[in-house]
């Protein structure tokens, strides 16, 4: 062990008895000097390159103006977080009502592609009622044009009957013309 240049070497029998195995200390006597003078080879500023300060009257002084805008600033912060906390509320009544609107749009897509749905078999029964009806109309034109061609049948059949008719009575009378005398003469009466 070395002990320091400017130290004695180390005597445990000249120390205080609760010091023992330590080495003792020098106090070196303190040197009186001004309050503004600093300790003897201590780095001193240069008086030409710093600012002059200007002397504090009370440097204890209490700074009003640091607390005022501290406390200003945890008032913005007290508003800004009930503002956040409001528009949190906000938001979640806009996602409930929002979920609710798609509840809505999706009940009413599925109810729309029900009336569709309805609406084409409606469509397609109407389509075999229209083919229905126009399975029935044609019907009824055909039998019209029977109705027609067998009237036009009749009466061409009645023509022809009736011309068959007038041609024999025509023979009838001509034929019984033909067999009675030429001068019609009073028969005879006997009495």
């Amino acid at each position: 062990m070395t002990t320091p240049p400017n130290q004695p070497p180390y005597d445990p029998g000249s120390e205080d008895p609760t010091t023992i195995g330590e080495p003792p200390t020098r106090v070196q006597p303190a040197v009186p000097r001004a309050p503004h003078e600093p300790a003897p080879g201590a780095y001193q500023p240069d008086p030409d390159l710093e600012p002059e300060l200007e002397p504090h009257e009370d440097e204890k002084k209490t700074p009003w103006g640091w607390i005022a805008a501290s406390a200003a600033l945890a008032i913005v912060a007290i508003f800004f977080a009930i503002w956040a906390l409001d528009l949190r509320g906000d938001l979640s009544e806009q996602r409930d009502a929002t979920r609710a609107a798609q509840q809505a749009a999706e009940q009413a897509a599925s109810d729309a592609e029900n009336a569709a749905e309805q609406a084409g078999d409606a469509i397609d029964q109407s389509g075999a009622l229209s083919d229905q009806l126009d399975s029935l109309t044609q019907s009824l034109q055909d039998a019209t044009d029977a109705v027609g061609t067998a009237t036009e049948e009749a009466r061409a059949e009645a023509e022809s009957r009736i011309d068959e008719l007038r041609q024999r009575l025509e023979d009838l009378i001509s034929s019984a013309t033909e067999d009675a005398p030429a001068d019609p003469t009073p028969a005879p009466t006997t009495p």
